[in-house]
Parts: C-alpha cells; structure tokens; sequence
C-alpha cells in the first residue's frame, strides 16, 4: 500500500513539472528545492500580464496553486508568506478588472482549486477573500471569481440556491471545494459549513466518480443532517449510472454472499473489527470477496484465503466501472458492505441492486442516506434509540456490534514520569472542530485556575495526532496557526504513522476522545498502551463506542453527558498525579482480552435472520427470547 500511494505521488510531481513548462511558467519562479522554499512571482511580468489582459495570467494562477497540491508543509516563515502576500494580491488585482474574465477551459480548474486557495490565503495579512468577493458581485460575468473566492472562511456567505440557479455543474464543484481542509478549526468555518450542508442543494450533479470527500464529510460537521445529504447524492447517483446487474438466485444448499470493500488486508480497523463477524459465516455460506480496486493495487496483507472466489470492480481514471462478469451477472443471494464510503465504488455500488438482499455494517458507522439500495444496516444495540437517524431497517448486535481491533504493536513501556502531563487528542482529520477545541481551551483555564498560577501552561502538553492525513490540501499550516490561537500548549504531530504514533503515545498520560464523531480502535489502544481516556456520551454509535468500552473496563466514571463535567475530570488528572496513577494501574492490573473481546455468533444470527425474514421494516434485536421485532 505504501508503494502504491508513493507510486501515485510520482505521478503527481512529473505532471506538475510538465506543467510548469506550459504557457503560463514565465510569470512564475519555482523553488530551487520545494521541500524548504515554495514558488515565487515574477511580479513586472505578472503586472504587466495583467494590464494586457493576457489569458496566461489564469494559467500561472493554477500553475502556483498546483504546486501545493504535491508539496505539503507543516509552517511557512516569513520569506514564504511574503511570497504568498505578493501572489494573493496579483491574484485579487487580476479579480478586480471586470473586464477580464477566465476563458471557459480554465474555469472548472479554478473552481476545483478553490480550497488551496483559501487555506493559503489564510496565511496572509489578507486572511480571507472577502473584500475581493465583495467586489467581484458587483460585476457582470463574475461566476467563476466567485466561486474561487467563496470559501468556509469568508463572512461573505452567497445563498448556494442562487449559485445552483446559475450553473448546476460548477455549482456542484464549488459545493465539495468548499469543504475541503482540516475539519473546521475556527467558529466561523464551523458555522459556514454546517449551514453549507444542512441546506444542500437537491440540483447537487456527481460530475466526477470521486465523491468519497462530500459523502464522509456531511458525517463530521453536520452528523444530524448526513441521512439527508446522503439522499440527494443517491438519487444524483441514480441519474448518472449506466450499468445494471442481473440476478439469479442459487439453488446451491449453501447461501452465496458477498462481501464488498478493499479494507479486507490485516493491518486496516475495517478488516480487524469485522473480520473476526464475517467469518463467522464460513460454516453456513459461501463467500465471495468483490474488491473495490484494481488487482495491480492490492496489498500484500490482504486477505482472501477462505473466499471461494475474489472479483475487482474499479473506476479507472477516466470514470468507467470495471465490473466483472461474474458480478454484472451474479448468483448471490445477499451483499454485505463493511464500509460504504471508504472508497469510490462502494459509494456507487450502494445505489446498485447488485443482489435481492444488501446489508451493510459500522466500517464506516453512518447510515447509506435516503435513496440508496440498502436493505438492512447490522449495528449495535447502544443505537436502539436512534434508528431514525438511518435510512435501512436495523438489526441489533448486544452491545457495539463490532469486534475490537486488537493492536499489533509490540509495547515499549516508554512511559515518561516526569512533571508534565501529556494528553492524547488521537482523532482523525475530520474531527478538530471548533466546539472541541474550546473544550480544550476550557480544560487549560480550568487547570490554570486550580494551580493558582499566572495562566503559564507549563504543567501539561496537548498532543493532536491527526495521522499524515492531515497534509492535505495545502491546509496543514492555517490550521496549526489556528490551532495555536486557541491552545498555545498544543503539539501536532501530521507525520508519525501508526508504529511511530503508538510509540509516541505510550510516553503520554491519559487520553480524550472527540465528539460528536468520536473514535472507537484508537480508544482500543489507548487503553492498550495503559491509558486512560475521558469521553462525552452521544446517541450514536460513533459517540457511544467511548462509553461502551470504559463500561467494560469498569472506568464508567470517564463517561460523562455534559463538556463542563468531561472539563472538571480532564483538569482533575492534569492537576492529581494520585487519581492519574490510580487510574493508569487499573488498566494495567486488566486482562484486557478477556475483558473486551466476547466469542459469539451474533452476526451470523443476524445474517440467517435477514436471509429467513426478507423483506422486513422493524428493528430486530438479535438475543431476544422470543422473535417479535422491536
């Protein structure tokens, strides 16, 4: 896997070195090594670029933002934003001339690199865009400016309606630009995409097979509206496809399902926390393994061993579904995603009928959204409050209806006892949004206020592991700067993989999940590097999955239902070094296997449940004394 992604970073450079010798290169200096120094402007040429109206002003534009789309940085210094400051304002110069607008084959890539271009412009004295968009609505023919100015971080906020009523199809590009980056750092990026998604256009067109980004995101910053968001890009799914299955049913003793993902390799959460269920069905089906990838691109852990046959179905770059022919033309009795979202095809397929029975399950714990070709989700019963919030009929697992994922890490032991308390914030990309981060802001005044000290936070670290995932979009240093306003104590780590970070994480203290979308596998490896962690109870299973399992470790205590009080223990371990020790030798004195993993066959009760009752609309919750769903 590792090959493959750097293999696919090759690629992006060569294209961008190809590029910076097309029309559009003279205006712009490349850096002698991009790993210490970023490009710069020919500002006389640019200038007089400009002045003539020369379309080689929107190909050097792109050329500049293209460069951040392969080089990735943590900070930039001064000379950096200073060369950024002289770019923007070229750039909003260029804006300002009514007259001189982007011809048509340039302006689908300006609109895509909107995102890059309002997370650099962050960096700069300008900060925003809003006084060059102020400007551009009062021209004529102005769509493409605006759209590339029109970001999460601008007050200047457009009715999306509007732009949808100008031009459905940049419309759409524009609406997932607009949610890239790094969760929402800041109270305003917070608000504007939450209002970004709650009001989604129903005119929303896929005008690309790669739609993984909008479809993950409406889950973070707008979890409540995510099963509605989803529906209208299923039914924009529906509209543009144009393969089919056929289906007939096996007349083989033995059911035939098929299991749908390309996280099937040992070393992924979806595999390690849904293998151990999956094969539970070895005895009662035969099973066949659908990998949403190219066969090229597969990793050597996979794991395939005991299906009796494995397909590819995969986009090439060019949008075309390969679909096999076993597939297109197939004898299952049911598919079973274990993580519709994770990749492209299993976005897609999901608004298929590939087989007379599609479940899915918690790989990636959301609903498939209204419209979609799911029958059944297999969950858990700490959800059975909140069926609602999903578009299939549920079937209930005791408990998370998950497996645990059981590190591979071998312990070190490493655990720094000195006088600073470090606290682990393990959460994904997605999930550093503004109401968590002021969580912590409070957890630094309260610790403050108890030592009685002048505000100094010398007693505890707050580290952020976002993974390398955070070096994207060329979002990484506005980010950290805006991380930095709000917690001046905290350490981001964006270049630590999962060895380094497991290693890393063991010298630390205690640790805090986040939320609303909260973790599950790293919470398992906190308290298998004996740490503790504090969590604040949702209704979902993406915020429940924290209290379920310190409920199994017997530290219910650390489930909390309001920030105030997850507030009060966080500054009670930082400040008590006895309440933290007493807590860390609790989970050392576990057995934690014994303690968190049960041997069951719940899943394949609920699998032989589905196949006998098919169709049905009420919530089952298997281990029942009796069959009445509930």
């Amino acid at each position: 896997m590792a090959r493959t992604k750097r293999r696919e970073q090759q690629l992006r450079k060569q294209k961008v070195r190809k590029q910076l010798k097309i029309k559009g290169a003279e205006l712009i200096i490349s850096p002698k090594d991009p790993r210490s120094d970023i490009p710069a402007v020919n500002y006389s040429r640019f200038v007089r670029a400009i002045a003539e109206r020369d379309s080689v002003v929107w190909d050097a534009i792109l050329l500049y933002l293209a460069f951040f789309e392969i080089h990735h940085y943590k900070q930039l210094g001064n000379d950096a934003i200073k060369k950024l400051t002289e770019f923007f304002t070229l750039v909003f110069s260029a804006f300002g001339d009514e007259n001189f607008v982007p011809q048509p084959d340039k302006v689908v890539a300006l609109v895509q690199f909107g995102h890059i271009f309002q997370h650099l412009l962050a960096l700069t004295g300008y900060r925003t865009s809003d006084a060059a968009l102020r400007n551009c609505l009062l021209q004529q023919h102005n769509l493409p400016k605006i759209l590339m100015l029109q970001g999460p971080r601008c007050d200047v906020q457009i009715d999306q309606s509007k732009i949808f009523d100008m031009h459905p199809v940049l419309a759409s590009m524009w609406y997932n630009s607009y949610l890239l980056g790094i969760s929402s750092p800041t109270k305003e990026m917070q608000q504007n995409r939450y209002r970004h998604l709650k009001f989604m256009d129903e005119r929303w067109i896929p005008y690309t097979h790669q739609v993984t980004s909008t479809y993950f995101t409406c889950t973070y910053m707008c979890p409540e509206e995510a099963r509605h968001c989803k529906g209208i890009m299923n039914s924009a799914f529906k509209k543009t496809r144009t393969w089919e299955f056929t289906n007939t049913k096996s007349n083989n003793e033995r059911p035939h399902i098929a299991i749908i993902t390309n996280k099937w390799h040992r070393n992924h959460a979806v595999y390690k926390s849904a293998g151990v269920m999956v094969e539970q069905l070895l005895p009662f089906a035969d099973l066949t393994l659908i990998w949403t990838g190219p066969p090229d691109r597969v990793p050597d852990t996979i794991v395939k061993d005991y299906f009796k046959q494995v397909l590819y179905c995969y986009f090439k770059d060019n949008g075309d579904l390969v679909i096999p022919p076993e597939m297109r033309h197939n004898e299952f009795d049911m598919v079973y995603y274990t993580d519709i979202g994770m990749s492209n095809e299993s976005i897609w397929l999901s608004n298929s009928r590939i087989a007379p029975i599609q479940a899915m399950g918690y790989g990636h714990p959301d609903t498939s959204g209204d419209n979609s070709e799911i029958d059944y989700f297999i969950g858990g019963d700490i959800e059975k409050d909140s069926t609602d919030q999903y578009s299939e009929t549920m079937v209930l697992l005791p408990g998370l209806g998950q497996h645990p994922a059981w590190p591979t890490y071998e312990r070190k032991n490493n655990y720094r006892n000195d006088d600073i308390v470090r606290v682990n914030c393990v959460w994904g990309p997605d999930k550093y949004n503004y109401t968590l981060l002021s969580v912590l802001q409070e957890i630094n005044h309260e610790v403050a206020r108890r030592l009685g000290g002048d505000g100094t936070l010398s007693t505890h670290e707050l580290h952020l592991f976002g993974s390398p995932g955070l070096n994207r979009y060329a979002a990484l240093p506005a980010f950290i700067a805006d991380v930095k306003r709000l917690l001046p104590n905290a350490i981001v780590h964006s270049e630590q993989e999962y060895y380094d970070y497991m290693e890393n994480a063991e010298m630390h203290d205690f640790s805090i999940n986040s939320f609303p979308f909260g973790c599950y596998n790293v919470l398992v490896e906190s308290l298998f590097l004996g740490l503790p962690f504090i969590t604040i109870c949702g209704s979902r299973f993406y915020n429940r999955a924290g209290m379920w399992l310190n409920d199994r470790v017997g530290m219910s205590d650390n489930n909390f239902e309001s920030p105030r009080d997850m507030i009060n223990r966080a500054a009670d371990l930082i400040t008590n070094p006895d309440l933290l020790k007493a807590q860390r030798e609790h989970i050392a004195n576990l057995d934690l296997k014994k303690v968190l993993f049960d041997e069951n066959d719940y899943f394949l009760q609920a699998v032989q449940y589905i196949l006998t009752h098919h169709p049905f609309t009420e919530t089952k919750i298997i281990g029942e004394s009796n069959d009445k769903a509930e």
